[in-house]
C-alpha cells in the first residue's frame, strides 16, 4: 500500500527537524565552550595578580591569635603590610605565590565551569519560561538562582584543588609537602580520600550564596550604571566605554557578596586544614574542630566576634580586585571569541 501524503510529509519533515536540533545543539556546545575558555582565562589572570592578598588572607584566617597589633597577644601576623614583609623575609618573595600551581588549576577549572554553568542555567530558565512551564522571574532572582547553581557546580568540581592549595599556603619552612605529587600521595595515605573534600560543606554553604549574590549584584549594578550613563550623557553611555561599567560593577559585587558570607569563609579555611597540625605549629596556636558547628562555637568562645572577620581587610581588597578583573576579562574574552566565531 502507498503512504498517505500526511505520512510522506511527516517522514520528509523528520530529517529537517533532526538537522535543526543538531544545529542548535552544535551552537549551544560552541557557546558553552566559549564560556569555559573565557571563564578559565579570566580565572587564570585574576588568580596570578591577586595571589599575594589571598596568601595573607588565609594566614589571617588560620591564626587563632588576634590580628590586631594593639591586642596583648603574641600574634605572628597583624596587618597587610606587616604580614607581607614577614612572609617575604622568612620564606622569600615567591611565598606570596605559594600553592600557585594548584591555585591556577583551581581558578581555571572554577572560572570555566562557573560561567559555563551560569549561562547554561539562564538559558534553561529562559526556555522553561518560554514554554510556560514556570512563571516569569525578576532578573535579579534569575541571576541569584543561576549564580548559586554555578557556584555549586564549580565548587564541587574544583574543591580538591582548593584543599591542596590551602595546605601549601598554610605550611611554612621547612616544607611538609615537597611537591603536589607528594602532597596527593601523603594526604591519601595519612588521611584517606575524604581529606580532599574536607571543608566541602562550609565551602558549599559559603560559595553557593556568595556566587549567587555576586552575579545578582553584578547584573543589578551594571544594569543601573548603564541606565544612569545613558540618561546623563544624552544617550551616549560614556560609562559603558572601555569597560568602566564592567569594572565598577564587578568590584562592587565582589565587596558586597564577600562581606555577607565572610564568617563562613573563615570556618571553611579552618576545616580545610583540620588535622594538618605539625606544619602549622610555628605560626601559633592550633585548634581541632569536629564539625562546622564545633568550629563556629570554638571561634566564638576563644576569639569572639572578631574571630569570624579575621583577614577581612585583605579579603575585601582581593574580592574587589578579583571580581572586577574576572568580569572584565570574561566579558572582553567572550566578546572577541564570539566575534571571531561570526567572522569565521
Amino acid at each position: 500500500m502507498g503512504q498517505s501524503s500526511k505520512d510522506c510529509h511527516h517522514h520528509r519533515g523528520r530529517p529537517r527537524q533532526e538537522m535543526q536540533t543538531s544545529s542548535k545543539n552544535k551552537q549551544l556546545a560552541g557557546l558553552m565552550l566559549h564560556d569555559a575558555i573565557a571563564g578559565g582565562f579570566a580565572g587564570l589572570i585574576t588568580r596570578f595578580l591577586t595571589s599575594p592578598l589571598d596568601v595573607i588572607k588565609i594566614r589571617f584566617q588560620l591564626q587563632l591569635e588576634s590580628t590586631f597589633k594593639t591586642q596583648k597577644q603574641n600574634s605572628k601576623y597583624f596587618g597587610i603590610y606587616q604580614s607581607m614583609i614577614k612572609i617575604i623575609s622568612e620564606e622569600g618573595l615567591l611565598a606570596l605565590w605559594k600553592g600557585q600551581m594548584a591555585g591556577q588549576l583551581l581558578s581555571i577549572t572554577y572560572g570555566g565551569v562557573q560561567f559555563m554553568s551560569y549561562n547554561f542555567s539562564k538559558k534553561v530558565i529562559y526556555e522553561l519560561h518560554q514554554q510556560n512551564i514556570i512563571s516569569p522571574l525578576q532578573p535579579n532572582v534569575v541571576s541569584f538562582v543561576c549564580g548559586s547553581i554555578a557556584g555549586l557546580t564549580a565548587s564541587t568540581v574544583a574543591h580538591p584543588l582548593d584543599v591542596l592549595r590551602t595546605r601549601f599556603v598554610a605550611q611554612g619552612e621547612p616544607k611538609y609537602y615537597i611537591s603536589y605529587k607528594h602532597a596527593l600521595a601523603k594526604m591519601g595515605k595519612d588521611e584517606g580520600i575524604r581529606s580532599f573534600y574536607k571543608g566541602l560543606s562550609p565551602t558549599l554553604l559559603c560559595i553557593v550564596p556568595q556566587t549567587g549574590l555576586q552575579f545578582a549584584f553584578y547584573e543589578f549594578f551594571i544594569r543601573e550604571l548603564r541606565r544612569y550613563s545613558v540618561a546623563t550623557s544624552n544617550g551616549k553611555g560614556n560609562l559603558n566605554k572601555n569597560g568602566v561599567d564592567i569594572t565598577v560593577s564587578g568590584g562592587a559585587a565582589g565587596i558586597f557578596s564577600k562581606s555577607i558570607i565572610y564568617p563562613l569563609d573563615v570556618a571553611k579555611k579552618r576545616l580545610e586544614v583540620n588535622g594538618f597540625v605539625k606544619p602549622r605549629e610555628k605560626f601559633g596556636q592550633v585548634d581541632k574542630y569536629n564539625s562546622l558547628k564545633d568550629c563556629f562555637l570554638k571561634i566564638w568562645s576563644t576569639e569572639g566576634l572578631a574571630g569570624f572577620y579575621k583577614g577581612l581587610s585583605p579579603s575585601l581588597v582581593k574580592a574587589a580586585l578579583s571580581s572586577s578583573l574576572m568580569f572584565f576579562l570574561y566579558e572582553k574574552s567572550i566578546y572577541y571569541l564570539n566575534r571571531t566565531r561570526k567572522d569565521s
